[in-house]
């Protein structure tokens, strides 16, 4: 029914998200090229999620960073090439992953 309507159904990590024809990738490719456009320089990006529903923002960045949810698992529908598992739920483990993977690109 929802995508006779152009929506969609995206699983987040506690609520299924109705969505139109945006995602969180979208999102970070418009705000990479803005950047890139209003500084004219190369724009490094980093995106950090837990869910399904952040899996377009993990593929449209050069750093991808895959959370543990609660009770220290991963989602398994989540797979990338390049992908970096960050040690820690949640805020702690979005913490870990940045202090971990800003040096990397500042070296």
């Amino acid at each position: 029914m929802a995508a006779r309507s152009g929506l969609s159904v995206v699983r987040g990590g506690r609520f299924f998200h109705l969505m139109g024809r945006n995602d969180k990738g979208r999102a970070a490719r418009f705000l990479q090229s803005a950047y890139a456009e209003s500084s004219g320089l190369p724009v490094m990006s980093i995106g950090l999620g837990d869910s399904a529903n952040d899996l377009p923002l993990l593929k449209s960045v050069d750093f991808p960073v895959l959370v543990q949810k609660p009770g220290g698992g991963y989602d398994d529908a989540i797979s990338l090439p390049r992908l970096y598992y960050a040690r820690g739920e949640g805020p702690k483990g979005w913490s870990a992953a940045l202090l971990d993977v800003l040096p990397r690109l500042a070296g």
